[in-house]
């Protein structure tokens, strides 16, 4: 007789492919399929070509501008899909986008300006790079802030074939650009460039401004700026501290590193990191796609048990997933590590790789705990989770990389979303309880 979990993870997967998957779900499938293949073989690449002070130093530079970025774009990115559509229904999508993008290229400008003068005033922070990658750095935010206005629009307008496209061509295009500069100039500086040049590749075969004329064409509602900035003041500002969160807690190891040890050790970390953290995300955002809209469809009937129901097999797939992959990097490391890194990279990675995949089960389980907190309509206690999460994950880090290395990193990072995800899961338990009450008490009020 098949379980009643095979028979409900089976109705699910053929709700899924009987609908959401012929229309969206096979291009999004490809597109992270394509991008985990890239992304892999990308890092054997990249590691063969530079070394690890150069990977690592690029690596910290970049993830400097992934913090401003996060930070100061995503309020307008998070308005922008949330209201583009509307903004099309009625006839004023070109103008919108050019609102936002003047919006967006503020934004950009305030942070190139920062982080120029920040590297300029703290050579250091350069990471042994010439004073003139400041240069690549303002091209590399120029060309993401571009890609974000224009991808968001595609994402907004649920053209899922050609979000698909791009971003699988992206990845293959920042691939072959940054293994070609590396392969002349193995530096710093060649790194980002590569990345800035791969990146433009597709922003320009796939994004396109609309015609400043069409957008200011007779008839056309050009929206009003004052609408336009509410809407990012009250939906798109909350998204900054989550974005500032979600990056302590999953890049501010690396800094440590680099201020304990060395842009060395950051590029040993960056590399086994970068494998090991990629199936656990795939894994978890299919099975989102899976469940996500079951959850919700069930909650918004009132159907609290099925809703526990999905949650537990939710929890029970993924946990069972991640503990396979961390017993595979177990068993296989070091083929994995033989086969995806350089000579140089090897020694320690297998530690390193089996550590961040249980970090990031600890991750994708807090998602999913994150998904039960939104159904039950509290959002605001989430910023308590990350908050906690972020300060456990650095504090841990400085705590334990001095004495272990980069060993250390790996576990702190571990130990710090074990945490996050204790904390979520305390506040989900609690949510649920409430929840429970108020409902045991509705009859007895009624009668």
């Amino acid at each position: 007789m098949t379980p009643p979990f095979v028979r409900m993870l089976a109705d699910q997967a053929r709700r899924l492919i009987a609908g959401r998957f012929l229309r969206d779900g096979l291009w999004i499938f490809a597109a992270y399929a394509v991008t985990i293949a890239a992304g892999l073989v990308s890092v054997r690449l990249f590691t063969e070509l530079a070394t690890q002070s150069v990977f690592g130093g690029a690596n910290l530079l970049l993830g400097i501008l992934t913090l401003g970025t996060q930070t100061l774009l995503s309020p307008i990115s998070q308005t922008q899909i949330r209201y583009h559509v509307g903004y099309k229904d009625a006839g004023s999508a070109d103008a919108y986008t050019w609102r936002m993008a003047r919006y967006t290229a503020g934004a950009a400008g305030v942070m190139v300006a920062v982080v120029a003068a920040a590297l300029v005033i703290w050579p250091s922070a350069r990471a042994g790079a010439h004073v003139w990658v400041i240069f690549e750095l303002a091209a590399w935010t120029a060309i993401s802030s571009y890609r974000s206005l224009l991808l968001n629009r595609v994402q907004a307008e649920r053209r899922q074939r050609r979000y698909a496209l791009w971003l699988g061509s992206e990845s293959i295009s920042v691939m072959i650009c940054t293994a070609t500069v590396l392969y002349f100039f193995g530096t710093i500086e060649g790194y980002i460039a590569g990345q800035v040049l791969g990146t433009a590749v597709t922003a320009f075969a796939f994004g396109r401004l609309p015609r400043l004329s069409a957008a200011k064409r007779p008839g056309a509602d050009d929206p009003d700026r004052a609408t336009a900035r509410q809407q990012i003041r009250r939906y798109g500002v909350p998204f900054a501290p989550f974005a500032l969160l979600a990056w302590v807690s999953n890049q501010s190891d690396r800094y440590v590193l680099a201020a304990d040890l060395s842009t060395r050790a950051v590029g040993q970390y960056v590399a086994a990191f970068g494998i090991a953290s990629r199936l656990p995300s795939l894994v978890g955002g299919l099975l989102a796609d899976l469940f996500k809209p079951a959850l919700f469809e069930a909650e918004n009937r009132s159907d609290f048990v099925r809703v526990k129901r999905l949650l537990a097999i939710w929890l029970a797939t993924l946990a069972g997933a991640t503990i396979i992959l961390i017993l595979a990097l177990f068993v296989f490391g070091d083929g994995v590590a033989d086969l995806l890194l350089a000579k140089s990279y090897r020694p320690g990675a297998k530690e390193i790789m089996c550590w961040i995949a249980a970090g990031y089960g600890f991750t994708v389980l807090a998602q999913v705990l994150e998904v039960q907190i939104l159904a039950l309509g509290d959002s605001r206690v989430l910023l308590w989770t990350k908050l906690a999460g972020a300060a456990a994950n650095l504090a841990l880090a400085i705590a334990i990389v001095p004495i272990f290395g980069v060993i250390g990193a790996a576990r702190a990072n571990v130990a710090g979303q074990l945490f996050q995800f204790t904390v979520t899961f305390w506040f989900g338990r609690h949510l649920q309880r409430k929840r429970d009450g108020q409902r045991a008490r509705s009859p007895q009020e009624a009668s």
